[in-house]
Order: C-alpha cells, then structure tokens, then sequence
C-alpha cells in the first residue's frame, strides 16, 4: 500500500469518527434533554393535581357546612320559599361564601334546577336544570357530589365550573341541589400563570368525557367542549389510568409538548400540562446547526483531499501538493488534530492551538504529554506508546487537557495508528467537551434535585422490592411512622401495613407489581412506631428496574380526613344536646323499618313523646336548667329500650320511639307505661350556691301501629302525633291512635 492510499485511510478513518462521535453525541443530548422535561411535566402536574384538589375540596366542605344551618321546609319541590325565609338563605349563602376562598357564588336548586336562593339575592328566574353535573345529581342517587364543565355564570356571568351536592328528603327522594361557583381566574388561572413555564406551555383541567374545564393560556372558544385531540388521553381516561406522560401535538395549537397527566384524588377530573419540546430543545439545535456545520467542512475537505491525492499518485510533488491541502483543510477545522511519532508532534492544526491557548509554533515547541494535567500525564503517555508501537491500533478515550493559562479543559480524543514513509505515524482527534461534561452535570445535579424531591415530598413515598423489603423512603414517610430511615430500610412493607402479610396478601402485593406503568389507589392503615394506627390512601405504581420487579407506594395520612367525615356524619343524623338520633335519621330508620315490616308481615309501634311542664322548667330556671332535663330525660328512656330500637329527638321536648316485631299492642302500652313512669320521677339539677334544686315533668305519648293504624311514613308520625295530643288533652298518661287498645288513665300508675 503506497503512501497516499495510507494518507486517505487515515483522513476518512478521523472524519468518519468525528461524524459518528457527533451523531451519537447529538442524540444522547437529546435524550437527555426530552427526559429532564418529561420529569419536569411529572413534578407539575403532581402540584397542579394538589392545588386543585384543595380547590374541589374547600367548596364541598361549605356546602357540607351550609347544610347544618337548612330547615325542613327549605328545599320545596317546586321552590316556592317564603320571602323572608329566603332573604335569610341568601345572607346565609353569602356568609359561606365569603369565607370560601375563590367561591363567586352559592346557591340553593330545586327539584327542577330552578335556583330558590342565590348569595347574590338574585336568583328569580335563573335555572340550572339543563346543567350536566346537577343532571348527574338526580339521576343517580349515590352520586353526592358532581363538579359541571366550564360555563358562563347565569348570575355572575363570568367563567367558572360548579361543585355541586346532592340534597335528599327525609324519604330519600331527590330534593334538589346546593351548589359553589368557583372562579377560572380566582381559583386556577391566576396560579397557573405563576408557575415558571415557558411560553408554549399548556395547563389544562377536564373531566372524565375529556370536556376542557381550564386552559392557561385562556382559550374561551374551547372551555366546555371536548378536546379534539388524538385520541391518547381520551383512551388513558377510559382505561382508568390515573398518571402519565407523552409526547404529542396540540391540536389546539399545533405545538409540539411533552404531556403529563393525573387523576385528581376525590374527583373524576384529570389534570394535564404540556411543555414545549421546542423551547426545551432551542440549546440543542443551535449545538446541532454548528455541529452539522462541521461535520460538512470535513466531509468537503475529505472529498477534497481524497481527489486531491488520487490525482497526485504519480508524482512526488503532487503528494507534497496534496498534503499542503490536507494541512490547509485540517487548519480550518473546528477540532484539534494532531499527527506525531516518535520524535515528538510533527503537526498540530489552529484548531487544537485554540483549544490549549497556544500559538502552533509554540505548540509545536512542546512534548505531547505536557499538553495533559498533571494526573493523567503517565496514562497519555503510555497510551502514545502502544499506538506507535502498534500494541493499541485505535483509541478512544476521555482526559483532561491543560491550558496554557494553567486552567483545564475537558477533552474527548480519537487516535489511530498509520504508516507514512515507512514509519509509524499516530494522528489524534481533539474534542473540547467541557461544556458537554458541564450539561451532564447539570443533568446529574437535575437527578440529585429528584431525589431530594423524593426525599422531601410531602406525601410518604416508599420503594419496594419483590418481597417487600423498603428500597428508598422519603422523609415524609419516615416522620408519618415515627421510625428513622436507617430502621425503615431494614423492614418488610408487612410490619407496618397488615394488609400485606398472610398468603392472600402476598397475591395482592404481587398483582400490584405486575401492573408495570399503572396507578392503583386505595384506602388502608399504617401502625406507627408507638403503635397507634393511621388511615392512609395509597397511590402504587408497578415498575421494573434492571429486569427486577418494584412497587413505588405513596401514602397520604387522611386521619383528619375521617374523623371530620365522621363528625359531619354526627352532625348530620344526630342531635348534638342529646347524643340521640336527629328528626332526619330518624325518618330514614322508621321508613327502613316500615319496609321490613312490609316485607316480613310484622307488626311495629310509633310512640310520639312530648314532655309537660317543660316550658315551666325554662321559664323558672332558665335554658341550661332546660337543657340538662332534655339529656336526664333522654337517658332515661334509652335505657328503657332494646338495641333493636330507635329513640330520637325531632326537635324542642319531643322525642319518637320505634319498637320493632311487637308481639301487639300490649307491647307498645307496656313501654309507654314504662317511659311515662320514667319521666315522672323529679329530676335533681346541678346546684348553685342555695344547693341543689329539684323539678318535675311528665309526659304525654300517642302510639299508632304499623299497619292497622297506617301504612307510610309519614301518615304513621301523624296518627301517632294525634294520639300524642289526645292524650295531653285527655290527660292521660298516654294514649292508641284507635280504638280498642289497653289505656292508661293516670299517668302516676306506670
């Protein structure tokens, strides 16, 4: 092989390195860059998920609120109110109002959506009835709670969506609706816009029939109606999935995003946000633009050289022509070259001049080592012996250069190995890569900064393996259990969740794994170190890593959550002085029983109390003295009845009893008698200075029987109230709503 044959393996084998360096370089810093921003979508869309949850769920909590201050009468079928009583609920709506954040208006709907008071005071003749959500409401009774697509207010006329929740009868029949307008700009909007997003970047909010409730920036024209996408989200809904990412178009806009999106916890809402892979991507093509820009000027100038040479064989002074060019091509190169032997560098190009902050005759000056740091000096030197000596033909490999001002710069070199003249020729190819090695550790700073997001995320987020052992937890979870890290990371997920223990359990943690890429949420309870027990709800993602099975858990502790619900739950069915049943409940559990009673052909009695001299008692003592007799009372007549049965108080001094599978009405008189005598006795109140004072009452009580004095709920609460009244006029201690049924003359005789 003659010498020009070698000259050109040598410049092809270098330009063909350099372009394939490039190429692989360009698409890993892509790489790089799509993964960044897709963890960025993740990290936003978790924190828009949580700020509109907290939305959703500050309004549902002052409709919950609003519904302690509403009276019987106050949900008509066909909203006819009172004028007084409907100025009160406007005023009483308007105070809720104004202590919700972001609630523009509250409002009270009937049965057909006409809205009967509004905290504007100007409800008259606005109807909601054609709106989806309270649609959603009346016709699907175990539904509570439905938040609308994006409208403009009737009132308000401004854009919002609506939290709405179900209002029932005593009977359990649909009575209409309370609903809370929240602000676009007030509870979404606004916060969206100050998140540090770029331009392009899109922040959405829909529903389950992918309906856009919120966009920023604003697009007015598409709020409410379906989003004409591709289809990806739509189908990821369907399928139940509540997070994920993709990369798609915006048939909105047309620009290019990474997408994130996540089902919010309470609610079937979805949250989405959608960066610009363009923006993202500005650094990268401006790297690729100069980059692509070089690698032409070498493919030119190896062409160049190629033709040059090929036509310059026959003679020595067309070589000598040839390799004039090839030094003038490598002079204009935007990397360093380097050719030497064994006498030190032959040629070095501007290129790598620029690179160290020398002139070429000053590089040329130098031995080929010192053009290293310090500490990697002896690795290049050897690595320059084995290429000439032909041990190592070809090199790849990373070191740190020395400039001439004595700072580093990073570099990535290519060596081969030739033969010119009969001797051995080295030739290198410097790639300054320090602003590459500065971008990874960006990149490696952006991974530190997950993990520390992991570590601090306000949730208790666990990693486990396939037997459940604890990989990683965040700091969160470590302050929820009381353990320390060191101490979490030596257990098993069973010694703090029981659910997981047994053969069952371990069926379950494994289905869990197997959903690689999939959310699945669920209630359970975590024991903490002092052995008390928290409720949670879990978020769990099955995922591989390194081929093995993970499951990722998040926990959020929704203790305060329950015991609110369940004091909500009190408030609602149960009278706060007495502790017993409210006129609400009660209802319901006489109409349960009126059903059973029905259906098994049994008999049951109403017994309808109201105390004498009560007001007496309040007029003389005042209403604490009143109040504890109401408790004494109550107290007296739970103990006279059975489990099975229901004791209420439906409001001032009257009380209901329902006795269950009477054997007749010999039954129903017996308990009278009982409660009669009960309530008789004098009542000693707490004392005061003159020591300790004692009242006495009494009560009348009207029994009806299920089904011979009437067949309904509410024709049986009559016919025993009118027998309660007979009773009290009659003065008997209690009295049958009909005929020919025992009967006690003096109430002392019970």
């Amino acid at each position: 092989m003659n010498r020009t044959s070698q000259v050109l393996i040598a410049v092809w084998v270098v330009i063909i390195a350099f372009i394939a360096f490039l190429v692989t370089d360009l698409a890993n810093s892509r790489r790089l860059v799509e993964a960044r921003v897709r963890d960025q979508a993740v990290s936003y869309v978790r924190l828009i998920e949580q700020h509109a949850s907290a939305a959703f769920d500050r309004s549902d909590i002052a409709l919950v609120g609003f519904l302690d201050h509403m009276r019987p009468g106050d949900m008509p079928l066909r909203g006819h109110l009172p004028e007084k009583r409907r100025k009160e609920l406007d005023a009483l709506l308007l105070s809720h109002q104004q202590r919700t954040t972001g609630v523009l208006a509250m409002y009270i709907a009937d049965t057909e959506g006409t809205l009967i008071a509004h905290s504007s005071g100007s409800a008259a003749a606005a109807n909601v009835g054609d709106r989806k959500h309270f649609q959603t409401l009346k016709s699907q009774p175990r539904t509570m709670v439905a938040v609308s697509e994006a409208m403009q207010g009737r009132v308000t006329s401004r854009w919002g969506v609506t939290v709405g929740r179900r209002v029932d009868s005593a009977d359990g029949r649909f009575a209409g609706m309370l609903g809370a307008y929240l602000g676009l700009s007030e509870n979404f909007t606004d916060f969206y816009s100050s998140l540090p997003l770029g331009k392009d970047s899109a922040v959405t909010l829909r529903d389950p029939e992918n309906r856009l409730l919120v966009r920023h920036p604003a697009v007015d024209a598409k709020l409410g109606q379906p989003v004409a996408t591709s289809g990806w989200i739509w189908e990821r809904l369907r399928a139940g999935d509540a997070e994920g990412v993709i990369t798609i178009a915006s048939n909105i806009d047309g620009i290019e995003r990474i997408f994130a999106f996540h089902r919010l916890s309470n609610y079937p809402i979805y949250a989405t946000i959608g960066l610009s892979l363009s923006e993202a991507l500005v650094e990268w093509r401006s790297e690729r633009n100069a980059l692509a820009a070089g690698g032409l000027l070498l493919l030119a100038a190896g062409g160049f050289v190629t033709a040059v040479l090929r036509r310059s064989r026959k003679a020595e002074l067309e070589l000598a022509q040839s390799e004039a060019r090839f030094r003038g091509l490598a002079d204009q190169s935007l990397v360093g070259i380097v050719l030497y032997d064994e006498d030190g560098m032959q040629y070095a190009n501007p290129g790598c001049a620029r690179i160290f902050g020398y002139t070429q005759d000053e590089i040329l000056r130098l031995k080929m080592p010192n053009l290293f740091a310090e500490k990697d000096r002896a690795q290049a030197a050897g690595t320059m012996r084995d290429r000439l000596s032909g041990v190592v033909p070809h090199a790849h490999y990373a070191i740190q250069g020395l400039r001439k001002d004595g700072s580093t710069v990073e570099l990535e070199i290519y060596g081969s190995r030739m033969q010119v003249a009969g001797k051995p020729v080295a030739a290198a190819v410097m790639v300054d890569i320090t602003e590459r090695r500065r971008a990874e550790e960006a990149l490696a700073r952006e991974s530190l900064r997950s993990r520390m997001l992991l570590r601090n995320a306000s949730d208790g987020i666990c990693i486990l393996d396939k037997s459940g052992n604890a990989l990683d937890v965040s700091d969160a979870f470590c302050s929820m259990l009381g353990y320390s890290r060191e101490a979490l990371l030596e257990m098993n997920v069973s010694q703090w969740d029981e659910r997981w223990a047994g053969a069952e359990g371990g069926k379950e943690f494994r289905r869990l794994q197997e959903s690689v890429g999939h959310t699945t949420m669920f209630e359970s309870t975590h024991r903490r170190k002092n052995g008390s027990v928290i409720d949670v709800e879990i978020h769990s993602i099955g995922f591989e890593l390194e081929a093995k099975p993970m499951l990722f858990l998040s926990s959020r502790d929704i203790t305060e959550r329950k015991r609110e619900q369940e004091k909500m739950r009190m408030q609602a069915h149960y009278d706060a002085l007495t502790g017993v049943p409210n006129r609400s409940l009660f209802y319901d559990r006489l109409t349960q029983a009126i059903v059973l009673a029905r259906r098994e052909r049994f008999e049951l009695a109403l017994l309808f109390l109201d105390l004498d001299r009560f007001k007496a008692v309040n007029d003389s003592h005042g209403r604490e003295a009143g109040d504890e007799v109401l408790k004494m009372a109550a107290g007296r007549i739970r103990l006279l009845l059975r489990e099975s049965d229901t004791f209420a108080r439906i409001g001032g001094d009257e009380f209901t009893v329902v006795l269950q599978r009477i054997a007749g009405r010999e039954d129903a008189a017996e308990v009278a008698a009982r409660i009669v005598a009960a309530l008789a006795a004098p009542f000693e109140l707490s004392g005061d200075e003159a020591g300790t004072r004692e009242v006495s009452i009494g009560c009348s009580v009207g029994i009806a029987i299920f089904p011979g004095d009437a067949q309904s709920t509410d024709r049986l609460v009559v016919a025993a109230d009118a027998a309660m009244y007979d009773a009290k006029r009659e003065g008997d201690g209690y009295r049958f709503r009909s005929a020919g049924a025992p009967r006690q003359t003096d109430s002392s005789d019970g």
